[in-house]
């Protein structure tokens, strides 16, 4: 029997250049495929990372509510013994893999911008770091800026945004229509001044301590406010930060009493991406279910 090795051979060397084009073929499409997999599979995991920030985020505004709804029903019923200070002090619980951080500042304990003496202005500037040459002139230059006067003409509106304003600041951020306050975190300028106290000095008791330091210094700061008004009616900020791993959610408002009065609270400005704590935490740690109560424990722990 005779056998055509020639067609054999041909055959054979067809399927090899087939399969050798298949696979060529295959790695094209693997090359063109894997970075938008690649691509694919970071989107993905870049929303879910938002999505869960997102969570996070109304997390620390839902403890911030609970923080302001408990602070004033222990100063209703005259337990402030038990209540989170409200100087600034870093405060915190942990439930499951969720560790919050949290704290209070009453407004009674910071200066306000618009009822300030020039001194005290000075020293709360002194103590966020500047040089005295430097917060002696910005002090008058916040007094210039909100200082009612008939005849702007005759203002130098020089280092203003737009010129002095001539009226009381409504929010802390309008510091930053006087040029040399921009260089100054937002942060800074929240744990130092306020718009809402209802002295116009400040009461240490309750006053961070970089201005209670400052307060030893400079004559405009030291002294207890002459603030008479019920301190659950007084402004607070919260500020609380929540982690899970590598995300963190942030929040910070400002709550005021309803008018009216009572417990029920509004709140009337907030921001975020601006963290109190510092990487420094310490021993603060407790259960978040004893500092809040077994059923936002729960709740907790389903971020976990």
């Amino acid at each position: 029997m005779t056998v055509d090795w020639t067609i054999s051979k041909q055959s054979a060397s067809n399927e090899g250049f087939s399969l050798v084009a298949v696979l060529w073929i295959g790695l094209a499409i693997t090359a063109i495929l894997a970075p938008l997999t690649i691509a694919a599979r970071t989107h993905t995991a870049h929303v879910s990372s938002l999505y869960q920030t997102d969570r996070l985020n109304y997390l620390a505004e839902g403890i911030a509510s609970i923080l302001v709804a408990q602070q004033r029903e222990r100063k209703s019923n005259q337990t402030a013994a038990n209540a989170v200070p409200e100087n600034s002090t870093l405060q915190g619980c942990r439930s499951g893999k969720v560790m919050a951080l949290y704290l209070l500042q009453s407004h009674a304990g910071l200066v306000n911008i618009n009822r300030a003496s020039s001194g005290a202005l000075e020293a709360a500037l002194v103590a966020l770091g500047m040089g005295q040459g430097n917060a002696q002139d910005l002090s008058r230059k916040i007094i210039a800026h909100r200082s009612f006067s008939s005849a702007d003409n005759g203002k130098s509106k020089e280092g203003f945004s737009g010129g002095p304003k001539s009226a009381p600041l409504e929010a802390i951020s309008e510091l930053y229509d006087i040029a040399e306050m921009g260089n100054t975190p937002y942060r800074d300028l929240h744990r130092t001044f306020t718009v809402r106290a209802a002295a116009n000095t400040l009461s240490l008791t309750v006053a961070p301590k970089h201005l209670k330091d400052a307060a030893q210094r400079f004559s405009g700061l030291n002294g207890t406010s002459a603030h008479t008004a019920d301190p659950s009616s007084t402004p607070v900020t919260v500020s609380v930060v929540v982690r899970r791993g590598a995300l963190t959610g942030q929040f910070n408002g400002i709550f005021a009493t309803k008018t009216g009065g009572g417990l029920g609270d509004q709140l009337v400005e907030s921001w975020r991406y601006d963290e109190p704590a510092s990487d420094d935490e310490g021993n603060i740690f407790g259960n978040c279910s004893a500092t809040f109560g077994p059923e936002f424990g729960r709740i907790l722990n389903e971020f976990g």
